[in-house]
């Protein structure tokens, strides 16, 4: 295959009882929804990489990235309405360099929270996202971190800056359940709420037409936190063209003299699986073994999608270059699955795909 220098994922996903696999596969399944159809460069909010305060500057967006705090809460980096300025810290999903993380311990007073926000805009005022069918992004806790995190979409309805709500900031939003490893989250405005009881107005849906950022917003009086974000994204592309991918499939195989495998640890020697990672949706479970130069991939509820259980390996593809990959597969039963390589950030794209029986 022949692509320009990216970052991308070889991806094996599959649903049955047991696949062995043995050889060169590897992505990463979003929480939330299904997966929404990738976007071009225009729709990353956010990546980390310019390690400022700001949200990437393009698509009519110029918004900054701050915390805030309610009660006798303490938050690091400083919220900015005490003067704070952002700043990211080192280590990103997908081997990136930077993120965004808030940290620190929840008042113990009733009503007492933390935030993480992006603004689209500065001034504040609502960007029109209507040709978006939602938002992704990565997000982790550290170790010890509690308390519980409600994902926030402010609207004209909930905003104060928009001017129409009485009963402000009852924002449209999700619950969120973080572990500790990076996990992509997918969420479609239509599944996006508000708590119940109070708010006003409580229109039916949000208005993705005027939306004022994204926040992340912890809660639990006493709780230790320490939450991360990165690659933050829309997600689906009424407004734009899609990317084009096309298999490759008439290429012949080319002379290459000494070892040149981009895929580590390809024979899971010694038991090892590492660099190959094991992720599930939200409704699949599944566990990898590794024994015998094979990994066992046991299903125990593959979900609904083939997608749902994936195991993963992150590669780089250089320009120019032809690339071939193989493996070798067995199944207890008989298994549908799909081979990929795509980007490893936003925007996600298959480069090539391939769907097989084992």
């Amino acid at each position: 295959m022949n692509r320009c220098a990216l970052l991308g994922v070889f991806v094996l996903v599959g649903l049955g009882a047991c696949s062995l696999m043995d050889g060169d596969g590897g992505a990463q399944k979003p929480k939330g929804s299904t997966a929404a159809i990738a976007c071009t460069a225009d729709a990353v909010i956010e990546d980390g990489e310019n390690d400022d305060h700001q949200v990437i500057v393009h698509a009519g967006r110029n918004g900054y990235i701050y915390t805030f705090s309610g009660g006798s809460t303490t938050v690091e980096p400083t919220p900015g309405a005490a003067g704070g300025v952002f700043t990211m810290s080192l280590g990103g999903a997908n081997g990136s360099r930077h993120a965004a993380r808030m940290h620190g311990t929840v008042g113990g007073d009733e009503g007492a929270f933390a935030g993480l926000g992006f603004n689209f805009t500065d001034p504040q005022a609502g960007f029109d996202a209507s040709k978006y069918e939602g938002i992704s992004f990565f997000a982790r806790r550290g170790p010890g971190s509690g308390g519980s995190v409600r994902l926030k979409v402010p609207d004209r309805a909930t905003a104060p800056e928009a001017g129409e709500c009485s009963e402000c900031f009852n924002d449209f939003g999700a619950d969120l359940a973080i572990g500790e490893e990076w996990q992509r989250y997918v969420f479609r405005f239509e599944e996006l709420a508000q708590l119940p009881g109070w708010g006003a107005p409580r229109p039916a849906s949000i208005d993705a037409s005027a939306i004022f950022g994204v926040q992340f917003q912890i809660q639990g009086a006493g709780a230790q936190f320490d939450l991360w974000i990165d690659d933050l994204s829309f997600v689906g592309c009424a407004g734009e063209p899609e990317l084009n991918v096309a298999a490759i499939t008439d290429i012949a195989a080319p002379e290459i003299d000494g070892d040149h495998d981009l895929i580590r640890n390809a024979g899971f020697e010694d038991g090892a699986l590492a660099p190959w990672v094991l992720t599930t949706g939200p409704e699949a479970s599944a566990r990898v073994e590794v024994d015998g130069g094979q990994a066992c991939v046991a299903i125990d509820s593959p979900g609904r999608r083939v997608s749902d259980v994936q195991l993963r390996h992150r590669v780089r593809l250089e320009d120019a270059h032809v690339y071939l990959s193989d493996f070798v597969a067995s199944a207890s039963a008989e298994t549908p699955v799909r081979a990929r390589i795509g980007s490893a950030g936003p925007p996600y794209v298959d480069y090539w795909a391939s769907n097989a029986v084992i």
